[in-house]
């Protein structure tokens, strides 16, 4: 398991999701369209069965979805994690990202990445891409808070958000360190 301090004195680690996570995702989703639909694939309702489904079906497509947890006691705080791909300047990992409502505005988000972004460099990734809806600022702070750029925007066909969507692409160079 990967982990991280700051000032804040909360220390994170990061650990493989389990479909059995369903039920974490199910407590912290269950009752947030909002958070949910700011996400291009999560399923809605959100249920522990529809969460367990989703995570079994990412984690065969070879997603790699970390549990952000409090290291103290283990609590499941979100998640966050990348898919890699082929592209013109080498392994590319997609990366994605949530935190449960009661556990935002600490920076869990923000260090949570860090950590998934160290572990995509880890397997060879040499750059990070990150999409979010335009009105999603929480999300684009998250992403320029780990050295994120914009780039540009794009329309992409994402079913569960109603089909043609514009979002906003940030990137950044993964080295050594992530």
């Amino acid at each position: 398991m990967s982990k991280i301090n700051d000032r804040s004195g909360l220390s994170l680690q990061i650990r493989l999701v389990r479909p059995e996570d369903g039920a974490y995702f199910a407590a912290l989703l269950g009752q947030d369209r909002e958070t949910v639909r700011c996400m291009a694939s999560l399923p809605w309702p959100m249920t522990e069965s529809t969460a367990t489904h989703w995570l079994k079906e990412r984690l065969a497509d070879g997603a790699c979805i970390y549990a952000v947890l409090r290291r103290d006691d283990r609590t499941f705080l979100g998640t966050a994690g990348y898919g890699l791909r082929s592209g013109r300047e080498g392994t590319v990992a997609e990366v994605g990202f949530w935190v449960g409502r009661p556990y935002r505005g600490q920076g869990v988000a923000s260090r949570g990445l860090a950590l998934a972004l160290r572990r995509a460099a880890q397997d060879g990734a040499v750059l990070a891409v990150g999409n979010v809806f335009p009105d999603n600022a929480a999300s684009a702070r998250v992403l320029r808070n780990n050295g994120f750029v914009f780039v540009g925007q794009h329309d992409e066909e994402l079913p569960l958000r109603g089909g043609l969507r514009r979002l906003d692409v940030y990137q950044r160079s993964l080295g050594d360190d992530g």
